[in-house]
């Protein structure tokens, strides 16, 4: 006797040509019972594109996955179900759907989480609450921490957290979910797609309040999709936010006060280069050198000299800096500058340092061991 599935799988290689040998191969996984085999191939079937037309993959579940759910892989599984929810167009029957496939892989952490990050997939971009999704995905951003590795359900949570952020506005979230995306999984296939991505992180990290290191982002070969596009200028501007260059960025003035996220922000993005700008005059200095006049500051950073001890007292607030302030020397001494992911120019100054250090520790040797020997030879 036939069975519903046999049916299907010798129906659809007359009815979709281009798949036949596809299902050829699925039809021959099932009779000989071969599941996991058969379970991969059905992962790379629902991928084709005359797949994603009309409801075929509705169809597919309802004659075959449906039928599997006892003999899949749990993540195969739940790969499957969010393949078929594309081809759903009511949110309730999509959640419903969900809910009933976490119950299908119920035992399995990654699976489970990954059914509730579909789930809060629904709830962000069809039905928009933006509430319930922020607690659907911090309940499930607790069963991850109990996930083993790095896997491609946290690169799924990620993105989908990055998304929210975005929504509402919040720069900084949204930087920082989004390069935790980009860490976990590979960035977007499609050339578009990965340009728009650099093109949203380059625009967060200058927006983003408390984002002052740009190192990680300027290091990641997503911002190689700006290259040759009109959005080139951001890279650039990254760049010269890194080093704190306050000439560059108003050289730059013609792109960024073209956009009009950046346009609007300009007394801020001022402020966070002149920050930066302190920083890397403090990096620079060594550390037996680093009491810096307001006079050099006010220089560097374009600022008034009875601006920059509040500009000061901004880096000591926010942590970037450590030290004190020396007001009748009109001076600042710095002990500390926050740590930041450097750049190979920034590397290479570092070098030099270190260099010049043990220079330092090598002259102290030998003053140490000429002053040292009357003294020992008593």
């Amino acid at each position: 006797m036939v069975t519903k599935v046999e049916a299907y799988l010798q129906q659809a290689k007359l009815s979709k040509p281009s798949l036949s040998e596809k299902f050829t191969e699925i039809e021959d996984l099932y009779s000989k019972k071969l599941w996991h085999q058969m379970t991969l191939a059905l992962v790379e079937l629902v991928k084709e594109k005359e797949m994603k037309e009309g409801t075929a993959l509705l169809e597919l579940h309802e004659k075959v996955l449906s039928e599997m759910s006892d003999r899949s892989n749990p993540m195969s599984l739940v790969v499957l179900a969010e393949a078929v929810t594309t081809q759903m167009t009511d949110p309730a029957e999509v959640i419903a759907f969900v809910a009933k496939t976490r119950t299908s892989v119920a035992g399995h952490q990654e699976a489970e989480v990954y059914t509730e990050i579909l789930r809060a997939q629904v709830t962000l971009h069809q039905l928009k609450d933006t509430a319930k999704t922020k607690a659907i995905l911090a309940a499930a951003e607790k069963m991850l921490d109990e996930v083993d590795g790095v896997t491609k359900t946290h690169g799924k949570f990620y993105e989908l957290l990055s998304l929210l952020h975005q929504s509402e506005g919040c720069h900084a979230a949204y930087y920082r979910a989004a390069l935790r995306y980009l860490g976990c999984c590979a960035a977007p296939e499609q050339p578009e797609d990965r340009a728009q991505l650099a093109f949203y992180l380059g625009l967060a990290a200058l927006l983003g309040s408390g984002v002052y290191n740009f190192g990680e982002l300027l290091s990641h070969p997503i911002l190689e999709a700006l290259q040759g596009s009109p959005n080139a200028w951001l890279t650039d501007l990254l760049k010269v936010f890194n080093r704190g260059d306050i000439r560059g960025f108003e050289a730059a003035a013609a792109h960024w006060k073209a956009q009009p996220d950046l346009a609007s922000k300009e007394e801020m993005l001022r402020e966070k280069i002149r920050l930066l700008c302190l920083m890397e005059m403090a990096f620079k200095r060594d550390a037996l050198n680093r009491v810096i006049k307001f006079e050099e500051i006010a220089e560097e950073a374009s600022l008034p000299v009875d601006k920059v001890e509040v500009m000061v007292m901004r880096a000591l607030s926010l942590g970037l800096i450590k030290g004190s302030i020396d007001q009748v020397a009109g001076a600042v001494c710095v002990t500390w500058v926050q740590p930041r992911v450097l750049d190979k120019a920034q590397i290479t100054a570092m070098g030099a340092r270190l260099e010049s250090w043990l220079g330092e520790v090598d002259k102290m040797q030998q003053m140490m061991s000429t002053q040292a020997t009357p003294i020992l030879s008593l």
